[in-house]
């Protein structure tokens, strides 16, 4: 089977990935969204989602949605890297590309739909991953609920935590490394960079 983005050579023409930092999305996917799509219902983009092992799915998609990860890096988290409380879900997370987080992360159990990922937990056996998830599969799965690739899902974190975060810039860049594990400024720095919606805001301001 090969590995990787199975539609790696489609061009989309809502503004999803080809190539690498080529092309943003114009519009960040709202919680609102991730609720339509686990109920099944239509997204504001006009995508139908679509699940093919409820569960499994449903929390993987629930979880890179909350957590901001690359779409392998949940499949290395095995069950005794996940602690559930009342309150929390604490998941280590390993990084890739020499990356290092800050510590263990936490996703707040009242978050829409977090309680798909408590459910595949419990399912899951000991020193067994969580999500055991072949690249294409774990592509595919975001395809079908969100009609957006991984990559995508990665980038709208990044640029929705920049906006919404408090502290100076340099404070900013800060917690989002701890949190994601990107190691250099100027990776982040392609999270956030040659976006569609710049050039426009752009080109409607008056002289």
């Amino acid at each position: 089977m090969k590995r990787g983005n199975p539609y790696k050579k489609k061009l989309h023409e809502d503004g999803r990935f080809y190539g690498k930092y080529k092309v943003k999305p114009n519009s960040q996917i709202p919680v609102e969204d991730l609720e339509r799509a686990l109920n099944g219902e239509q997204l504001s983009s006009g995508h139908q989602p679509k699940f093919v092992k409820l569960v499994r799915d449903k929390s993987y998609v629930v979880f890179t949605f909350y957590v901001g990860s690359r779409k392998l890096e949940p499949t290395k988290v095995l069950k005794e890297d996940m602690v559930v409380t009342d309150t929390h879900i604490h998941v280590q997370i390993p990084a890739f590309k020499h990356g290092e987080r800050g510590g263990p992360l936490k996703i707040r159990r009242s978050n829409v739909g977090v309680e798909w990922i408590v459910k595949q937990w419990k399912k899951t056996k000991k020193r067994k991953p969580v999500w055991p998830l072949s690249p294409s599969t774990a592509y595919r799965i975001i395809m079908r609920a969100l009609g957006r690739c991984p990559h995508w899902l990665r980038h709208n974190w990044i640029t929705t935590k920049q906006q919404t975060l408090l502290g100076t810039p340099s404070d900013v860049d800060r917690k989002i490394q701890s949190w994601t594990g990107i190691k250099r400024r100027q990776t982040l720095d392609n999270y956030r960079m040659k976006m569609q919606k710049d050039i426009d805001e752009i080109a409607e301001l008056e002289v």
